[in-house]
């Protein structure tokens, strides 16, 4: 580790400790006598400080109640007691009389323990990858800004990527920090002697792609389209362009127009479109909607000659150019073309006799100036550098940067180091250089919370990364400076504002990704030759759940919606996946076989679960919720086989709120043989016999044998592969005598205990929002907000509302 990145990360940690002090109690109480003695008769033999089972000892343990952690152990164990557990059936039972003094006194406590116990307690933690990269984006507003390969992958051990655990200061997170400051300091203050990119074609080299090129009868010239929906069908290009840096590069073009106007009346003309082509496996896919008119150029009329255009172009993008005018907009349709129609257009266009440009040579180089943007920042170049123009334009991106105002040490201390920089280097460029990579190494930039109280400043910013994943926009902030975000009613306002806004679609991209596991599927295999899995599937399993959280989000329906819905989301190769009737289809491979020939993957499609087409499976109609997403159960799997375990599982922590203990060291992992049905639930019975196992699987497995109709891509079955005709069973009996059978019968459950997932979820925006594991004092706002609930329930615009309002929130 750097002596800078040591410095930060004492500093930090220092803060951190100073606030974890701050909202403990103080001395730890000794145990009440009651506890002290069932503990010492029923429980040192196998909870004592010499190898104590479970990793818990009773004779260290803590006893102050408003430590989340130290709570949380003694929940258990009085669950452990209060259900007969604990003391184990071999050892000796603990008299009645006892039991209940030891259990009365927990309680009692606890309830103290709940009326001291104070919201709060966020330590300092830096911006994940993806705050990181949007927040810089949306700083500086550049295209084709991405994250270097020595960036490291966060490694969070909570279950949102907000939360502190895991997002440390390593010596390679400083070090892929400063890779990005740097790239994002060479694009605001280019430096001299830049690479170079120089090419010259002739026809038919152009593009690299000539057999799909539409040529002149003689082959020596070649002319554009005019059907314009990817590179493949109108565009020509630089098969070997890629801008080494960010600059206005030179593009000469030996071209002719056939007539002098096109189909609007005005000259033909070349439209210049820059893009990322890293985004589609080969950058001639690209389509055109999704690219950047970077430039245009008029093409004259008569013999060849020689035209150039300068294109503004990001370092990393590429360049398609095309002929826009050469039909009316709509002369071709639009939508999502597979490759047979696509040719079939070209063809049509090709046989057109409209006027088109007709090129016979390509040459570029660059960088010849500087962007644009770069002079209309500096007002020339090179650049001033002096404490007024710093004053002038450098303080703003700092206090932005920052998400507050700066002091005025602050402020003096950046400007005066990048004057003494300027100086030693002898080049303004040089300064204003230094000056982007010491805001964006700072830790003032990097860290999302400090360790201070939470002002208005960090309630606009907790509030954007919560909602935007980003910075606070002005709006927010200039309410901040105005000290109006506690303001109950301005702060519902901007909350309203934010989830209408379209970068909340990082809001449904993130939260979903980590509640209900599409992050997790971008590297899944299903591997079941009953489908053929491939990107096409996997980008459907996705996008369904994100478009199914984005339809609860955006018409603000209950949230019970997750629990049961009478739609969903499904692309072709999911209805195959479901057996349902295609219009042309038969199979899955089929499906995938065309939409390998499309240019993008096709979207999901919403499904009215109420309006089914005659012959459509029955068990499609119970799809509704997020138990019928085939992402969500694919993720619960290994890719080969269900798991009644990890499914139940993921049931109990994501729709019912509670976390059971990891399993105990000694304790081998299940495999269980599908291939004979029975085998799963003797297995299961078995496992739940032993006594370090039944206390959480007596919880976890009825859930996931419930599940088991479902197999390992979310499909529907029966019976099990090779069970020789068995049908499966999936019914089970949960604590408490509660009967399942099936998952329609887990919604039901939910449905008739609406509180078991108002909770759950409340607690999931707390934790994703403000950054840290609720406590003791959190937990008591939590059930507060449950027992406010509207008869009809929440919705979830308003639930989301209401977590931002709650002191959790907007607690440090």
């Amino acid at each position: 580790m750097t002596n800078g990145s040591k410095r930060i990360h004492s500093v930090l940690l220092a803060a951190g400790l100073g606030l974890q002090a701050a909202v403990a109690s103080a001395v730890s109480p000794k145990l009440p006598e009651s506890v002290a003695e069932f503990t010492h008769q029923y429980c040192l033999k196998c909870h004592g400080n010499e190898k104590p089972k479970g990793d818990l000892s009773l004779e260290t343990i803590s006893w102050n109640l408003t430590d989340t952690r130290v709570r949380k152990q003694w929940d258990l164990i009085f669950k452990y007691v209060a259900e007969g557990d604990m003391p184990p059936r071999k050892a000796k039972a603990p008299e009645a009389e006892m039991k209940q003094s030891f259990l009365q006194t927990l309680r009692a406590e606890f309830a103290r323990g709940d009326q001291v116990a104070k919201p709060g307690g966020t330590p300092p933690r830096r911006l994940n990858r993806v705050e990181y990269l949007n927040t810089v984006r949306d700083l500086f507003g550049y295209r084709m800004l991405n994250l270097p390969l020595s960036f490291p992958v966060d490694a969070p051990n909570a279950e949102f990527d907000t939360m502190p655990e895991g997002l440390f200061l390593s010596p390679a997170v400083m070090e892929g920090y400063h890779d990005m400051a740097t790239l994002v300091a060479n694009r605001f203050a280019p430096l001299p002697s830049a690479p170079v990119y120089k090419s010259n074609y002739e026809v038919p080299e152009i593009g690299g792609d000539a057999g799909r090129r539409w040529f002149s009868k003689g082959k020596e010239s070649l002319q554009f389209t005019g059907f314009n929906i990817a590179g493949w069908s109108g565009a020509l290009w630089d098969s070997l362009f890629v801008a080494p840096v960010s600059g206005v590069y030179r593009v000469r073009l030996l071209a002719n127009a056939q007539a002098k106007q096109g189909a609007d009346g005005q000259p033909l003309r070349l439209g210049f479109y820059a893009f990322d082509p890293t985004e589609e496996q080969l950058p001639k896919r690209f389509r055109r909607e999704r690219a950047t008119l970077v430039a245009e150029i008029n093409v004259p009329t008569g013999k060849p000659a020689w035209i150039e255009c300068d294109v503004p172009i990001e370092a990393g993008e590429t360049l398609h150019i095309y002929c826009d005018n050469r039909f009316p907009e709509n002369r071709f349709p639009g939508g999502d073309l597979n490759r047979n129609q696509i040719t079939q257009n070209v063809k049509a266009a090709i046989r057109d006799a409209a006027p088109t440009v007709e090129l016979r040579g390509l040459a570029m180089e660059g960088p010849v100036a500087v962007l644009p943007r770069v002079k209309q920042f500096f007002g020339e170049w090179p650049p001033q550098v002096n404490r007024q123009v710093l004053t002038e334009k450098l303080l703003p991106i700092a206090t932005r940067a920052y998400r507050r105002a700066l002091t005025p040490a602050e402020e003096d201390q950046l400007i005066s180091a990048v004057l003494r920089h300027g100086k030693a280097a002898g080049k303004p460029e040089f300064a204003w250089h230094y000056a982007v990579r010491r805001i964006l190494c700072s830790p003032a930039f990097l860290y999302r919370e400090n360790g201070h109280a939470l002002d208005d400043y960090a309630i606009a910013s907790r509030l954007s990364y919560f909602l935007w994943s980003t910075l606070p926009d002005d709006e927010l902030t200039q309410l901040a400076i105005a000290g109006k975000l506690r303001d109950p009613k301005t702060l519902k306002a901007q909350t309203h504002r934010l989830l209408k806004d379209p970068r909340a679609d990082r809001f449904i991209k993130h939260f979903t990704g980590q509640w209900l596991g599409n992050r997790e599927m971008a590297s899944i295999n299903v591997c079941d030759n009953r489908y053929e899995w491939d990107d096409n599937v996997r980008y459907g399993f996705v996008r369904s759940t994100e478009m199914f959280f984005e339809e609860i989000l955006r018409r603000n329906l209950p949230i019970t919606t997750f629990i049961d819905s009478d739609f969903t989301y499904a692309n072709s190769a999911m209805q195959a996946v479901w057996k349902m009737k295609l219009s042309r289809d038969k199979t899955l491979n089929q499906v995938a076989t065309r939409q390998r020939q499309s240019l993008v993957w096709p979207e999901p499609q919403r499904l009215d679960l109420s309006k089914l087409p005659p012959g459509t499976p029955a068990h499609l109609q119970g799809r509704g919720g997020v138990l019928g997403l085939p992402g969500v159960l694919t993720v619960t799997g290994d890719g080969v086989e269900s798991s009644p375990i990890l499914r139940g599982v993921w049931v109990l922590e994501n729709l019912f709120g509670q976390h059971p203990p990891p399993p105990p060291k000694d304790v081998p992992a299940l495999d269980i043989d599908t291939s004979q049905a029975k085998g799963i639930l003797e297995t299961l019975k078995a496992h739940t016999r032993a006594e370090t196992c039944a206390k959480c699987h007596r919880d976890i497995d009825p859930l996931g044998l419930a599940l088991e109709n479902y197999d390992a891509a979310g499909g529907w079955r029966s019976k099990y592969l090779g069970s020789k005709g068995k049908l499966i069973d999936a019914s089970a009996v949960l604590p408490g005598g509660i009967r399942l059978d099936g998952p329609v019968s887990i919604k039901q459950y939910l449905l008739k205990n609406p509180r078991i997932f108002t909770r759950c979820l409340l607690i999931k925006l707390l934790e994703y929002g403000a950054g840290r594991s609720l406590t003791i004092g959190d937990q008591q706002i939590v059930e507060q907000l449950v027992k406010q609930e509207p008869s009809a329930g929440y919705r979830f615009q308003d639930l989301i509302e209401a977590a931002v309002a709650s002191e959790v929130f907007l607690t440090q």
